[in-house]
């Protein structure tokens, strides 16, 4: 299942409620909202998905500010060559029991493949991505679906303002490597010069376990859900 067709099997109403919900719309600006997501749902139907072999899982992500669903993109050929069995991960259901060392040490074991932001993405290519349709369900198809949408509509709700947005990345890119040498101001020096208080090593500290445990919770999850598509401990992947 495509990205696109995830999307056209959801009642049209509930993948607005969904995004509508994803943007924290206000109840007095509701109505207007819904037209202008609607539009924009509506918009995609013409558009033929392209396949680049590229795959959205969706992942329930920690932080700071708490709780969200990610659609992360991967290379299904880099999830097939990178993805392996890790026997520490295994053994997980969660972080409780584990000392500040074994956090730190798991948080950083081998890397797991790399997934890919796409606002920048044309739409096509974004439509045409596989949806593995198990994740999907199990994070639910009307919130994939908005999360997907969500993110390709960061710039806007018109892919020519993503096509705009990509050519200022583009030259902003181009920018930053051409001013790279000329100039370097330590972390440590912008802080101060901002007004910045330094952190204490206490501060630190707990800081970077903090970090650690976000980063270890984030991993076992992303491992879980690639562990699931892969199916290399329970068979054949569906």
């Amino acid at each position: 299942m495509t990205v696109k067709e995830l999307i056209q099997s959801q009642p049209e109403e509930t993948v607005v409620a969904a995004l509508c919900e994803r943007f924290r719309v206000r109840a007095e600006d509701r109505e207007q909202a819904e037209e202008a997501l609607t539009r924009f749902v509506r918009s995609l139907d013409p558009i033929e998905p392209v396949g680049e072999g590229d795959l959205i899982l969706g992942i329930l992500r920690t932080s700071e500010e708490g709780e969200f669903l990610e659609p992360c993109l991967y290379r299904k050929a880099e999830i097939a060559a990178k993805f392996h069995i890790e026997p520490e991960l295994e053994e997980l259901s969660g972080l409780e029991g584990l000392s500040e060392e074994e956090i730190e040490r798991l948080a950083y074991l081998d890397p797991l493949p790399d997934s890919y932001a796409f606002e920048y993405a044309p739409w096509n290519e974004v439509l045409g991505c596989e949806v593995y349709l198990p994740n999907a369900r199990e994070v639910g198809e009307r919130a994939l679906c908005a999360a997907v949408l969500w993110e390709m509509s960061f710039f806007g709700l018109e892919e020519s303002r993503v096509e705009r947005a990509r050519e200022q990345l583009h030259e902003a890119v181009q920018e930053a490597e051409e001013e790279r040498n000329k100039s370097f101001v330590s972390l440590e020096a912008l802080c101060e010069s901002l007004g910045i208080p330094r952190q204490t090593e206490e501060e630190k500290k707990k800081s970077h376990l903090r970090l650690c445990r976000e980063q270890l919770t984030n991993r076992l999850r992303t491992y879980r859900v690639l562990r699931q598509y892969t199916g290399k401990n329970k068979g054949q992947r569906q």
